[in-house]
């Protein structure tokens, strides 16, 4: 449950970020993904991370 909380919190703040929709922004997590070769999570994690450090 975790795990989802963070990847719906990383989609909404890049819809923000980006103006994207959320099926945009959970492909671009999917992408660096498959690009990293790392779980989703981990992407959504580093996003929010990041973000809420601005």
């Amino acid at each position: 449950m975790k795990t989802r909380a963070s990847i719906e919190q990383a989609k909404g703040m890049l819809m923000v970020l980006h103006g994207i929709s959320a099926d945009r922004a959970f492909e671009v997590m999917v992408e660096q993904s498959q690009t990293r070769n790392i779980r989703v999570a981990a992407i959504a994690a580093e996003v929010v991370e990041t973000l809420t450090k601005q």
